[in-house]
Order: structure tokens, then sequence, then C-alpha cells
């Protein structure tokens, strides 16, 4: 074979070669893979991608197991009862006898007759302020407090940020209420009557009315609404010869159609007292009673209004802004005490009993919380019980703070932040 002969066949086996690996379109697609391209659909073609079948049943059964454990956590932590508990951190406390917590912002407000200090979880004093007070009182309204001295004349206002004002009076305190503005609201003491003043944070003088036994009866109570516009007073007097409670209704906004008294309404229940009144965060107002509760849903117009009687004794009262909660002795054999919970509607929206005692309760992120000083016990607003512990330490304080299953407890000695398990 020649040269010419072995580079003819070359050539056609190359041919062969060249037509074996062509596209099968005449015109092959080229498709751009710069941003400017308008060729969307093609753009599409190049990122899309498609699932079999046994891929697509591998994604539903992850979405059915994802489903069913976010359901078993939610039933979880709906009705089981936590008996055991961390302490993720103790500090060692040095608060002399007779000092007082109270939440504020989530920080812990601490006060006894030698000044108030804010503190945060790890006992870290963010703010203090110095007094001297024989009996100090104290009220909240939302992250405003006062504090004033029982019997006494001294004031002070203070928020999550500090000192807000103070002031002395020159009759002696008897009740002291705070609205969230800083505005305080002084039961004062004189010599026949008794006054209900307002004042500004300074001190200075912003209404005033003024109470007596044969007129209107002696204030038990007193709530302000936030912004310290509007007040209900709960009075206990004698109407023929007969114990009569009254709720009495104020209002000191410019558009106040009242009388120079501020007085807009009242209502008078015989044989009723009502220690505890408050605005609830919706301005209706309720008064708390020793056989039951009204709620005032306008308090101008005090006939608008539910009432709820209980034909048994009320142990204890808490609330928060929109429910009240009533703890009873009971009657059954395996329980000693009772709790309902009911809405600002008058509803019933939980029932439960226990057999324990306890020394403080608070309704708490709702959860009701109770406690002596010895054990921790909270319920669900669903009536089930969330947790029953012994605590290793005297207990002075329980609280529920920011956290998963996370509460504060303050001690004889120590402050301690515990989760529960």
């Amino acid at each position: 074979m020649t040269g010419a002969d072995i580079r003819e066949k070359l050539s056609a086996f190359r041919g062969r070669l060249n037509r074996d690996n062509q596209q099968p379109e005449d015109n092959p697609k080229v498709i751009r893979l710069d941003r400017t391209s308008e060729n969307t659909e093609e753009k599409k073609t190049l990122f899309s991608f498609a699932v079999d079948e046994s891929t697509g049943r591998v994604l539903v059964a992850a979405a059915v197991i994802l489903v069913a454990a976010v359901l078993v956590f939610w039933l979880y932590n709906r009705i089981h009862t936590f008996d055991g508990y961390d302490i993720r951190t103790s500090i060692e406390k040095k608060d002399i006898d007779g000092t007082q917590y109270i939440m504020l912002d989530d920080h812990i407000l601490k006060y006894s007759p030698d000044g108030v200090f804010y503190v945060d979880y790890q006992d870290q004093t963010k703010w203090s302020q110095a007094f001297s007070m024989q009996t100090p009182i104290c009220h909240q309204c939302e992250n405003t407090v006062v504090i004033a001295e029982q019997q006494g004349n001294q004031v002070y206002i203070y928020n999550e940020r500090g000192p807000v004002g103070n002031y002395t009076t020159v009759l002696p305190i008897r009740q002291a209420y705070v609205a969230a503005n800083g505005v305080s609201a002084l039961v004062l003491q004189d010599a026949d009557v008794t006054w209900i003043n307002l004042y500004g944070t300074d001190g200075s003088q912003i209404a005033s009315v003024k109470a007596s036994m044969d007129i209107s009866g002696y204030p038990m109570n007193v709530a302000i609404s936030d912004h310290a516009k509007k007040m209900a007073v709960s009075y206990l007097g004698l109407v023929d010869g007969e114990l009569t409670g009254r709720i009495a209704f104020y209002d000191f906004s410019s558009a106040s159609g009242s009388d120079e008294s501020h007085l807009t309404g009242s209502a008078d229940f015989k044989r009723q007292v009502f220690p505890r009144i408050y605005f609830t965060d919706g301005l209706d107002v309720v008064a708390a009673g020793d056989g039951g509760f009204v709620i005032f849903h306008d308090p101008g117009k005090p006939e608008n209004r539910t009432e709820i009687t209980f034909d048994r004794e009320i142990v204890s009262f808490f609330h928060d802004d929109s429910n009240e909660g009533f703890i009873f002795r009971s009657s059954g054999e395996n329980s000693l005490y009772d709790v309902e919970v009911y809405n600002t509607k008058g509803k019933k929206v939980m029932q439960a009993s226990f057999n324990f005692e306890y020394t403080g309760v608070r309704m708490d992120n709702r959860e009701i919380l109770l406690y002596d000083a010895k054990h921790l016990y909270a319920y669900r607003t669903s009536g089930k019980q969330k947790l029953s512990l012994t605590y290793e330490r005297p207990v002075l304080y329980f609280a529920g703070i920011p956290g998963h299953h996370k509460y504060l407890v303050i001690t004889s000695d120590t402050m301690d932040q515990i989760r529960v398990r």
C-alpha cells in the first residue's frame, strides 16, 4: 500500500468519526449564561430540576416526621408535669431582713427600709438609691413603681431607668398608688377626713378628692388608669346601719363633663366590700370582694357591668391585665383548695384543685405560680399542673423569667436561676 492509499483511508475514517459524533439537530441551541440574556425560558430549563417518585416519598415522610415532632413537643409542654430542676446560676446575696422583691422589665427591684436596688439576675446592681423609712409600701403599674412611707411623708417614683422623682407630703400617707406615666395617687389621713390626692413626679398636686365616712365612706383601695386620666375608688361605708361597699369613678381629663368633684358615677353594694380594685389593659375596672367580683365595662356608666358571686369564702386573689384568679377552700376529699380563673368578660376559663399548702401566689406569663418555704408549684391556664418541686433552700420569692422553662428563685441566702425538667 502506498502512502497515498494510507492517507486516503485515514481521511475516510475521520469522516465517519465526525458523522458519528454530530448533534442530532442540525441547528443546536446555544444557552447563554450571562445575566443580560433575554431567553428566560432557557434559563429556567438550565436551572430546573426534577424530583423523582422515590425522592418525593422521602420529602413527604420528612415533613410528616417534622410535624409529628412539633406536635409531640407541643403536647409535652402542655400536659407534662416537671418534677426536677437544674440550677443554672446561683448568686450569694446579702439583703437585709425585710427586703421585698418585684419584677421590673426583666430585672429585679429590691426595696427595704434602707433603700432600693435595681439588679439583674446575677444580682449586679444597675442603679440604687438610699433612703430611710420605717414602713415602706410599694405599688407597681407596668414599668413604674412608687415607694412611700406608710404613716410617714416620703414618696419616691422609679422606672427601669432609675429614679423619676421624689417629694414629701404634709399629711401622713395611708396608701400609695402609681400610674404608668409616674403620676401617684396618695390616700392621706387628716383629722376628720381622708384625702385622695394626685401628684406629679415633682410633688405638684394635680387633683384632690375628699372622703369621709358620713358622705362617701373610707377608701379601701384605689385604681388609676395608665395615664392617670381616670380613677376608681373602693369605699367602705354604712348606709342605713348596714355595711356597704361603694365603687366610685372619677375623671380628671379636660374633656370630663363631671363637676368639680370629678365624680362621674358610683355603685353601691349592700353587705359587700371590695378590698381590691384595678384597671385592666382594656380600661375595664375590676373590683374583687369577699363574695365575688364585679367588672365595670364603662367606668362612666357603672350600670354597664358583669357581676360574679361565689357561695364560698375567697382565700386568695390574684390577677394579670386580662384575668382574675380566686382560690377557695375545697370541699373535696382529695384536695385542700380549688382555683378558678375568669377573663374580663366574666367567663370562667380555668378550674383546678390542688392538695398542698402555700404562702404566696402570683400570675406570671399566663401561669399560676404558688410556693411556700420548701416547694414550688405552677399551673397552666388550661388547668394542667406544670411543675411540682421540692426546693433545697428556704424560698422567699418565685417568678418566671425569659427563657424556655426558666424561673427565678430567691432564697434566704441566694438568687438562683433554675430550669425545670
